[in-house]
């Protein structure tokens, strides 16, 4: 029987005229999946929204399928809901056990942590988001499972989750189907790596830039590997080997049908398995004897003879763990400070939406705010000069009136015409540093300025009084690349802001 619940979490009853009830699970994600098929839709009225409770755990309705002569179909998943509502500008730990820091993100939303074996201690920041993604980041940084208890609202973290039980799958008692698959559209005997700015491997490999296996078969067959996060041409070989290793022979893959004997009857005890468990999988027909972990689970709980399994190889391919090293490098090995400005060492290509918390930022508030003042200074400035124009216009006003087609503002200058003429320069300077100012932009961490010339403005490096704006603009342009530059933020806007005040001081 399935309790149901209104909107409100108001019980309504028990919904018992229903069929195929199945519960999908994934290792990964630990999310889980509820459907089943009504057969008389005019027992218990089901609507979107509503909750729907079994012996393990609560769901949310999600989708309502009503075909005419067809019966009613309903998918729910996990009541994650008060994990979902919880929201962080910016969360931040500092050398914590996971079970601190997931306390920490649950606080108000009426769950704790319940079983967790792991011990492992990390600091780990992230912004804009809610308390449901900050866990299952933490578990990525920790690099650990977990598991969501929605009737006792309690998180668990475990280090692996299951165990090798002795539990087997074997062919005549409980394997019904098994689908053993092998794959070598990804086969390559020879691999060719790249590192950080073209780091090759030669310095390491007697000359040669390039790795073989043949353990599979003698072809040759080349594939080029670039990863920019290799400095060391000798860790850069030892990876590059471990991929080759997997790259060089087909790759393997199970799914299986199975029958729950340990549901049926308890002197089949031995043969009980759950999610995350290693079992022995043995069929003399696709002739497999091996080790596997179930690592997604389709389970009928009341026609246990449908299980399926889908099973995966008791160890991390290399591929797999670097995978889950960079995720976890995405949020580990920085701090944030409260108001969401990031310290400490920073990875910004890795770090979640670090445009949108790097705006929110003292700094760049701060900044902006200079920003606008100093362009209120210039147009008080212009005003008490009484305007300058476009410099054709007074370069034809005093009196030369031809001008070579084509010529621009600063061929003028580059001639020596305007300051023959007596023009004042530094009126110039200033009107057209002004045009700077107002076409500044700052957002996103990117400042964008028209490139312009003029009287005290270099028009190859676009230096003023020694200062040089562009290298300036580009140590801010760069932050999305370079994280070491991101040490260099303030004193950059600092400088920046000096140079145009200097510019404006010297009226």
């Amino acid at each position: 029987m399935l309790k149901i619940y209104d909107q409100n979490h108001n019980q309504l009853g028990m919904l018992t005229r229903y069929a195929d009830l199945k519960e999908e699970k994934d290792l990964d994600t630990a999310d889980k999946n509820l459907s089943f098929t009504v057969k008389d839709p005019d027992e218990i009225e089901l609507k979107n929204e509503y909750y729907v409770r079994t012996r393990t755990d609560e769901y949310v309705i999600k989708k309502i399928s009503h075909k005419s002569r067809s019966g009613m179909t309903v998918t729910c998943i996990l009541n994650l809901e008060e994990l979902q509502g919880q929201p962080f500008a910016s969360f931040t730990v500092t050398d914590r056990h996971i079970r601190d820091a997931a306390e920490t993100a649950l606080n108000g939303t009426g769950w704790t942590v319940g079983y967790c074996d792991v011990d492992k201690v990390r600091s780990a920041g992230m912004v804009d988001c809610n308390a449901l993604q900050v866990i299952n980041n933490l578990c990525a940084a920790w690099m650990c499972e977990h598991e969501f208890d929605t009737l006792h609202k309690q998180v668990h973290f475990y280090n692996r989750k299951g165990a090798r039980k002795g539990a087997y799958f074997i062919d005549g008692l409980n394997l019904k189907e098994i689908t053993r698959e092998t794959d070598s559209c990804d086969y390559y005997t020879i691999i060719i790596p790249y590192g950080a700015e073209g780091l090759t491997i030669e310095s390491v490999n007697d000359g040669k830039n390039y790795l073989e296996n043949y353990q599979y078969s003698t072809k040759k067959l080349a594939y080029i590997w670039k990863d920019e996060s290799y400095t060391d041409a000798q860790a850069l070989k030892e990876d590059a080997e471990l991929k080759l290793a997997e790259l060089s022979k087909p790759k393997e893959s199970y799914s299986c049908s199975v029958v729950d004997l340990a549901r049926q009857r308890k002197d089949y005890g031995i043969l009980s398995y759950d999610l995350g468990d290693e079992v022995r999988l043995i069929d003399r027909e696709t002739k497999t004897l091996t080790w596997q972990r179930i690592v997604k689970m389709i389970t009928y709980p009341e026609k246990s003879e449908k299980n399926t399994c889908e099973l995966s190889s008791t160890v991390l391919t290399f591929t797999q763990m670097q995978e889950k090293l960079k995720r976890a490098s995405e949020i580990i090995n920085f701090v944030i400070s409260g108001d969401g400005q990031y310290t400490g060492k920073i990875n910004v290509s890795d770090i979640l939406n670090f445009e949108a918390g790097l705006a929110k930022t003292e700094t760049i508030k701060t900044f902006n705010r200079n920003l606008d003042d100093l362009r209120q200074e210039v147009e008080d400035m212009q005003e008490d000069l009484g305007g300058i124009g476009n410099l054709s216009d007074t370069y034809a006003e005093l009196g030369k009136a031809n001008i070579p087609d084509g010529w621009t503002d600063t061929d003028m200058i580059a001639d020596g015409a305007v300051t023959a003429a007596k023009l004042d320069l530094q009126d110039a300077t200033n009107a057209m540093f002004a045009q700077v100012i107002q076409g500044a932009q700052f957002t996103d961490a990117y400042l964008q300025a028209p490139t312009m010339t003029g009287a005290k403005i270099d028009a190859d490096s676009l230096t003023v009084q020694g200062k040089d704006i562009l290298q300036m603009i580009e140590d801010l342009s760069g932050l999305a690349a370079d994280a070491e530059r991101i040490k260099k933020l303030e004193e950059s806007v600092k400088e920046i802001i000096e140079a145009l005040r200097n510019v404006i001081a010297t009226e």
